[in-house]
């Protein structure tokens, strides 16, 4: 069989190739997690764009939408407890769960022994917006599947979504869990400091 005969073969699906400025890098961060969260977070985002701008597909686009909403808030709370037990010197197991109200009920627990002393009222919007959102999908599913296991309807109460405003109460607590995340990784990056000029 000769050179041209021979079948080209075809391109790896995880694979790179020699257009490096669309390669995406993989596994070169020490620790991913932040990078998951504001990938779901920053794709929700340039999505919400895409219909302000073209005033188009909204009632596609809102299941991805609000699932990748949904995943940033996911962990983005796993990563402030992480750190928070980390700080504390507890228990760091991540919680493997979906429900948001359990991980929350946690997260706010360790936020008031970290930040005793301080106003953490703001963060009760936090607790506003995930309690209407576990109502709405508590196991991360309704925005993921049409039907349950049971062939239910996962939306069965609810008739219109507005992304816009979705997207403007959600930056809400983006903005409080950032927050609450650049403060504990300077108090772990404080305590670390001082723990080696003890030592």
């Amino acid at each position: 069989m000769t050179k041209q005969n021979k079948k080209r073969e075809a391109p790896k699906l995880f694979g790179p190739r020699e257009d490096w400025q669309h390669n995406a890098c993989i596994n070169y961060a020490q620790d991913s997690w932040d990078l998951y969260a504001m990938g779901y977070k920053e794709a929700g985002n340039i999505l919400v764009e895409n219909i302000k701008v073209t005033q188009s597909h909204q009632d596609m686009l809102v299941y991805p939408i609000i699932y990748l909403y949904r995943q940033y808030l996911e962990l983005r709370l796993k990563i402030i407890l992480r750190d928070s037990r980390i700080l504390l010197d507890e228990n760091v197991d991540i919680q493997m769960t979906h429900n948001l109200n359990d991980l929350w009920g946690d997260t706010r627990k360790l936020i008031r022994i970290i930040f005793k002393g301080d106003d953490i009222t703001p963060l009760n919007v936090v607790g506003k917006i995930i309690i209407e959102f576990n109502s709405m999908d508590p196991e991360s599913m309704a925005f993921r599947y049409p039907v349950d296991k049971n062939g239910e309807n996962l939306l069965p109460d609810i008739k219109h979504i507005n992304i816009v405003q979705f997207q403007e109460r959600f930056s809400e607590v983006v903005d409080l869990m950032e927050g609450v995340t650049g403060a504990v990784a300077e108090y772990i990056s404080y305590k670390a400091e001082m723990n080696q000029n003890y030592y």
